[in-house]
């Protein structure tokens, strides 16, 4: 058989082969570190992670299995509230990837921050300091409640896949 003639073959290697894990946890040397197929539960053939019908028995819909980074309650409520202790608001909307939302929520606490400060000091007047203020603390409540509500939308929509 000439060179052109040759035919594309498959090969298949055991674990034997490949040799065991470079470390624990880990699969063996020369295999992906994330999977790339899994088993059909109609046939346990395999096929593609993101494959929603099996090609082989036609079992599905199944559920795509691509990892999706789940974004935590918890983490989105301390990205809420301790950056914007030190005026940073919006920072969770960044880690919830609303990053527009999240600078409209920053340059907004920021612009309260200045005009509380500015009417009370340059023009005198105490009371539109006290009301703006009183926005500042809201925006601020407001946030953490819509950053958490955004993760658990976000946890919930990862549920269904």
């Amino acid at each position: 058989m000439g060179e052109k003639e040759k035919k594309a073959e498959t090969i298949y290697i055991t674990e034997e082969e490949l040799g065991p894990p470079s470390q624990p946890g880990m699969p063996p040397v020369g295999m992906p570190a994330t999977p790339t197929i899994r088993l059909c539960p109609g046939c346990q053939r395999q096929i593609g992670l993101d494959t929603v019908y099996c090609q082989f028995c036609g079992y599905g819909p199944l559920k795509a299995t691509t990892s999706y980074e789940v974004k935590k309650k918890g983490t989105a409520a301390l990205l809420a509230v301790i950056p914007a202790l030190f005026g940073f608001f919006g920072v969770a909307h960044f880690y919830l990837e609303r990053i527009g939302t999240g600078f409209l929520i920053m340059f907004a606490g920021w612009a309260l921050a200045a005009a509380s400060v500015l009417s009370w000091v340059l023009l005198g007047e105490w009371i539109w300091a006290v009301v703006l203020g009183f926005l500042y603390i809201v925006v601020f409540i407001w946030q953490v409640f819509d950053a958490v509500s955004i993760a658990e939308e976000h946890y919930r929509a990862l549920e269904t896949v």
